[in-house]
């Protein structure tokens, strides 16, 4: 999620205000740190060791076996990565959720 995403969400216009010609928006004091916490959740994606946690939901992930970093798919019923293009499992030690595509 981007930050202008994430202010969007808490921010309210102020009606009535002096601001030349911008508009004035405000964000409470008591919500800055559940926006601190989304900002940091949605920039920085970690490396993830198969041993201490597995994906919850069935989609694409950025996959490290100790030699490669290949995107890969996770089946939760066998709870393993595989190749989507040939449908064989593969070995690995670590995931991540793949980065939001650049902005356009």
């Amino acid at each position: 999620m981007r930050l202008k995403e994430i202010l969007k969400k808490y921010q309210r216009k102020l009606t009535g205000v002096e601001s030349g010609d911008r508009e004035v928006y405000v964000i409470e004091k008591n919500q800055l740190k559940e926006i601190e916490e989304q900002l940091s959740i949605s920039h920085v994606i970690k490396w993830v060791a198969c041993k201490d946690e597995l994906p919850t939901e069935e989609k694409k992930y950025l996959c490290y076996n100790g030699n490669n970093v290949k995107e890969l798919r996770f089946i939760k019923e066998y709870l393993a990565f595989e190749c989507f293009e040939t449908g064989v499992d593969v070995d690995v030690s670590h995931w991540m959720p793949l980065p939001e595509p650049p902005c356009a």
